[in-house]
C-alpha cells in the first residue's frame, strides 16, 4: 500500500475510476492528462456510446508520464440510501480484473491501482479493499506469466 496522488506515480499504467460515459472520477487526473486525453475519451464514447459497469478501457496518457491510463467503470453507489448488493461486488471485482487485463495487453510491468469507486461511487472502504485484494489474487493466480510484476495499491 502506498499513500499519495496516483498521477505522480511512475507506474507504466495508472488506473482510475470513471462512469460509463467516461466522466473522470478525479478532476486532477483530467487536468493533468490534458486535452489529448479528454479528446480520446470523447472519441471512445462517440464510437461505443457507453462502457458497461465492470469493464475497463485503456487510453493514451495525455500529458501524464505513464504509458497509458486505464479507466475502470465502477458500480454507482452514489445515493447514501442505496445499499450495495452482491451484483455490485461482482462488478467491482470485474473492474479491478479488467483493469489489470488492459494493463497486461499493453505489456505493462508496473500498475498503480487505487481504491476504485471510493471517490466517484462512494463504495464502502471495506468492500473496496476486499474486492481489490480478491481480484488481484485471482488475476495473478490465473496468469502466472503476466507481464505485470508489480501492482502498487495507492490510497
Amino acid at each position: 500500500m502506498k499513500e499519495g496522488d496516483i498521477i505522480y506515480d511512475n507506474a507504466n499504467v495508472i488506473v482510475i475510476d470513471a462512469s460509463s460515459d467516461l466522466q473522470h472520477g478525479t478532476g486532477l487526473v483530467k487536468a493533468a492528462g490534458g486535452e489529448a486525453m479528454a479528446t480520446k475519451c470523447r472519441e471512445v464514447i462517440e464510437a461505443i456510446k457507453s462502457i458497461p459497469v465492470g469493464e475497463a478501457i485503456s487510453v493514451g496518457p495525455g500529458m501524464l508520464s505513464c504509458q497509458a491510463v486505464v479507466y475502470a467503470i465502477t458500480p454507482g453507489w452514489r445515493s447514501p440510501r442505496r445499499s450495495f448488493d452482491m451484483n455490485d461486488v461482482v462488478a467491482l471485482k470485474n473492474a479491478y480484473q479488467n483493469s489489470l487485463k488492459r494493463a497486461e495487453e499493453i505489456r505493462a510491468v508496473t500498475v498503480a491501482l487505487p481504491g476504485l469507486g471510493l471517490e466517484l461511487s462512494r463504495v464502502p472502504k471495506d468492500v473496496c479493499a476486499r474486492c481489490m485484494l480478491d481480484a488481484s489474487d485471482v488475476f495473478f493466480t490465473t496468469r502466472p506469466h503476466t507481464t505485470i510484476k508489480e501492482v502498487r495499491f495507492i490510497n
